[in-house]
């Protein structure tokens, strides 16, 4: 009889039926996990930001916001993300996929959006009341936030 080494096609096709069912098993756990990563960090990014709007309005005593993000913002006394990768271009602070802009009669509004708009949230700086809005054809971004707000945001546009 003849010594037998390796497998069998049989054997290596189980193997990868095997491998795929648990893929497909856990491939949807993955992306809620990265959805909800996301965006947490869109969050954590607005709340460092309506935190800043509350200083600026304390200290300055002038009844207003600060109505855009400057070089200061990204260095300086005033930096409000410590991490590298920000940037300001045009009034908006930028930090990898994440864009934060001011928006409001009062500037009181903060718009947080990931990848040119794949989800966009906005917290209102006085009540800090959150909306999400998601592009068309993305789903199961907003449903991760537990104190969502329904309707527009009214920011005073």
């Amino acid at each position: 009889m003849k010594n037998k080494k390796g497998f069998t096609l049989m054997e290596m096709m189980v193997v990868v039926l095997i491998i795929a069912g648990l893929s497909a098993i856990a491939y949807p756990t993955y992306t809620r996990v990265i959805t909800k990563a996301r965006v947490s960090e869109a969050l954590s990014l607005a709340e460092i930001v309506r935190e800043a709007q509350q200083r600026y309005l304390v200290v300055n005593g002038t009844g207003a916001y600060f109505p855009e993000f400057t070089d200061d913002h990204i260095s300086g006394r005033t930096r409000l993300i410590k991490s590298g990768g920000v940037s300001v271009s045009n009034g908006k602070l930028t930090k990898g996929d994440y864009t934060v802009s001011i928006s409001g009669d009062d500037n009181e509004c903060i718009e947080v959006s990931y990848r040119n708009s794949t989800f966009k949230i906005t917290t209102h700086v006085e009540d800090s009341k959150i909306w999400c809005e998601e592009v068309e054809g993305v789903t199961g971004i907003c449903n991760t936030i537990p104190s969502l707000e329904t309707g527009t945001p009214d920011c005073g546009d």
